[in-house]
């Protein structure tokens, strides 16, 4: 795997966590709301804001005034700004995918501490509310993991003496590839786009063939979604020809990724 296709990779998978990040956000306002005028609450969401509803709608039926139920929600909301923040920086700087990491291990603790006080007390309905934060923990987690990779493989690349290339893709036709897309679910109503050391030669929507041709060499053949999420590769070895691959997008746990089987034939 080439370094090229390392650093699409991480930033493929950056981008999932920071997709992560944003649901957090989005879930952790709904929530906010929904509480607050009903009954219900989204998983996959900030905790510390739950607790505020709860606190300012205790008062507020306690008290009989509104007040503290608006103040209530306004702290809650102020409460998920700096996980919006998080979300809007760390496009650019894996800094801020770490500042949301601490901020979300903080907000578990308090979590947890919640949890503890609920298990003792026989209730295991949270149960559920565990499980969906260790995954969205884990997606922070390996979120700041491959955003530091990329940061790190970028600045080797840009470090690294310039080389004229050898083994890119040429118009020298020699031998003929199949890519067959498996249908799948995953990925279904975005293309796949193949390259060849690097260079588009094909886009294939679910359940397509499509065929090209290359020259003798050995090269690496990869492909992305079209939104330029989810990359796999394989290495096709020199000289070999008429050569047939299936191709599918599967779901990994923090984000889809392309997988290559040759056909034999």
């Amino acid at each position: 795997m080439n370094q090229q296709t390392l650093i699409s990779q991480n930033d493929a998978k950056y981008k999932n966590a920071r997709l992560s990040l944003l649901l957090i956000v989005l879930f952790s306002v709904v929530n906010v709301f929904s509480m607050t005028f009903g009954d219900t609450y989204f998983l996959f969401s900030a905790f510390l804001p739950q607790i505020l509803v709860m606190v300012g709608l205790e008062l507020t039926y306690e008290a009989g005034d509104n007040l503290y139920m608006i103040v209530a929600m306004v702290i809650a909301v102020i409460s998920i700004v700096p996980y919006l923040l998080c979300w809007i920086f760390s496009k650019k700087r894996v800094g801020w995918m770490i500042a949301a990491l601490v901020f979300f291990i903080l907000d578990s603790l308090l979590f947890v501490e919640s949890l503890i006080a609920m298990l003792s007390a026989g209730e295991f309905s949270f149960i559920l509310d565990l499980l969906f934060r260790i995954w969205a923990l884990g997606s922070i987690i390996m979120g700041v993991v491959y955003g530091v990779r990329a940061k790190k493989e970028a600045k080797e690349k840009k470090d690294a003496p310039v080389e004229e290339v050898q083994d890119e893709y040429i118009s020298d036709i020699q031998r003929t590839i199949t890519v067959v897309r498996k249908k799948s679910f995953v990925g279904s109503a975005v293309p796949i786009v193949c390259y060849v050391n690097g260079k588009a030669v094909c886009a294939l929507k679910n359940g397509e063939t499509q065929t090209f041709q290359i020259d003798e060499r050995a090269v690496q053949m990869s492909g992305a979604l079209s939104n330029g999420l989810g990359v796999g590769d394989i290495d096709i070895p020199a000289g070999t020809t008429n050569l047939t691959y299936e191709m599918v997008m599967k779901m990994g746990f923090s984000s889809n990724y392309v997988v290559f089987t040759p056909i034999q034939g």
